[in-house]
């Protein structure tokens, strides 16, 4: 369990401390109850995260033959990769249109006994999601989802890397040996979604719509059970989730930041061969980062 985390879970336990003290009739709730994203902030991001998608598709149809060429693919993919860091709530925006699994969510917390019951169920075992009408079938859209996002990611990583080597091959006899030396980077892995970031996610769609975090909050700590599930759920429906995808984000970041900017030493026409191959590991590090804890 990483530093980040280990604050982030001492933050939650100190607010579900909070939440079940005799002084919790005159304290206001905990922040993050109150900054539960909106059903508005999930489709905008989802909206962000399908632009992206759309836009780093373009290069598939690209000719990448000169400097120019991918000049031009790496400006699009430079751009857009950032708003890759939205693609759980494209998941969020799936299960909030999917009228199914929303109707039995309501039904499961339409008054406060069955709120409570539902929330005790999660709390115990996350899998209960799956009992729900619609969420296996739901979970097996985002699943598909992100199989696909990955192949598409995955394609043009490749090609930017194969362009890279080319153009770099094109321009050996115009420049120095040394002035090639390759940036030795390790390409990453793409991130699936398994089955315990499938509950998660399923839970925080659920969370978003309905009373269930209040009422998990203070009964994780009554029972003494889930507090690293809520944690996972709360940095999925928040923004001040500091959780290993954060780390792992801006991890991606740094790294492509220092490796563009030794690309960019290098002469032109080898500057931009570089910066492509900086941007395949870039694309890659950024869609491998976790789905949840």
């Amino acid at each position: 369990m990483n530093m980040n985390f280990d604050k982030g879970l001492l933050v939650l336990i100190i607010s579900l401390c909070l939440v079940t003290s005799p002084f919790a009739a005159v304290r206001s709730r905990p922040s993050f109850l109150a900054s539960i994203k909106s059903e508005a902030q999930v489709r905008n991001e989802a909206s962000l995260y399908d632009t992206a998608l759309r836009e780093i598709s373009r290069v598939t149809t690209m000719r990448l033959d000169t400097a120019e060429d991918l000049k031009r693919a790496n400006d699009i993919v430079k751009k857009q990769v950032p708003n890759l860091k939205f693609k759980r709530s494209k998941l969020l925006a799936m299960g909030l249109s999917d009228a199914t699994f929303v109707s039995a969510v309501k039904a499961n917390t339409s008054n406060d006994k069955t709120t409570r019951a539902f929330a005790q169920d999660l709390l115990k075992n996350p899998s209960a999601i799956l009992k729900l009408n619609g969420a296996t079938p739901l979970a097996l859209r985002m699943v598909q989802s992100v199989d696909t996002d990955n192949a598409l990611l995955q394609r043009v990583a490749d090609q930017l890397k194969q362009a890279s080597t080319a153009l770099k091959a094109k321009l050996k006899a115009h420049h120095s040996p040394h002035s090639e030396t390759a940036i030795r980077i390790n390409e990453p892995g793409l991130s699936t979604l398994n089955e315990a970031s499938q509950w998660v996610i399923l839970v925080s769609i659920a969370l978003i719509f309905s009373p269930l975090l209040p009422v998990m909050v203070p009964l994780a700590a009554e029972l003494a059970v889930g507090a690293l599930f809520l944690q996972a759920v709360t940095n999925v429906v928040t923004d001040e989730g500091r959780d290993k995808v954060a780390e792992c984000l801006k991890q991606a970041q740094s790294d492509f930041e220092q490796c563009d900017a030794a690309a960019n030493a290098f002469p032109f026409g080898l500057n931009i061969a570089a910066e492509a191959a900086c941007l395949s590991i870039y694309l890659l590090a950024t869609a491998g980062c976790p789905f949840t804890d």
